[in-house]
């Protein structure tokens, strides 16, 4: 893992690159996850979601276009639904210094800590997003001391009214295996 450290000579620090959750799971468990998707269409609706999360993170919709509006309000529906009250947002977390990503929110859902991830894509892959909340989960249990009581999506996407939906928490053994598959695989 040598190729990946970095010497800044000014300040006399060492930086270690580590792969992003989103690297992990494309390079080895969904390699092909977008492949046949127009690259236009999967900037455009990477836009939308980006838009969609900084209003939401900073609580107002103003410079949304009126779908975004409406899905912003979907959000702020599901979130009273559900009792969900943001105890952090879009923080960056690492595990052992194997990886790294930034989860969208830690809530406390009438007493439980939930990890919630934020998407507006058309369809729901739950899959994937077993795989990336178990990630964060292992994450932040390990780096902050906590418990991850269970993981959620808060889907919104463009046709579809809004859902708030439990997502299933891959065992950490699993895990694991993942992250040193793509040590072997790809930096060696």
């Amino acid at each position: 893992m040598t190729n990946n450290i970095k010497f800044i000579d000014e300040t006399h620090s060492y930086y270690v690159k580590l792969p992003s959750v989103s690297e992990l799971l494309s390079k080895c468990v969904f390699p092909n996850k977008y492949k046949n998707v127009p690259k236009d269409r999967l900037k455009n609706a990477a836009q939308f979601g980006i838009d969609l999360h900084e209003a939401i993170e900073k609580q107002s919709d103003i410079m949304l276009c009126e779908l975004g509006q409406q899905k912003y309000q979907e959000y702020l529906e599901l979130s009273k639904q559900f009792n969900l009250k943001v105890l952090s947002a879009e923080k960056a977390v690492y595990y052992k210094n194997l990886y790294a990503g930034t989860y969208d929110q830690l809530c406390d859902m009438l007493g439980a800590i939930v990890l919630v991830d934020i998407k507006a894509t058309y369809n729901l892959d739950k899959d994937w997003l077993s795989h990336q909340l178990s990630l964060y989960a292992m994450a932040i249990e390990w780096l902050l001391n906590i418990k991850i009581d269970s993981l959620w999506c808060m889907w919104l996407p463009k046709r579809k009214k809004g859902q708030f939906v439990k997502i299933d928490r891959l065992p950490n053994e699993l895990l694991l295996t993942i992250i040193h598959r793509y040590y072997n695989e790809h930096l060696n």
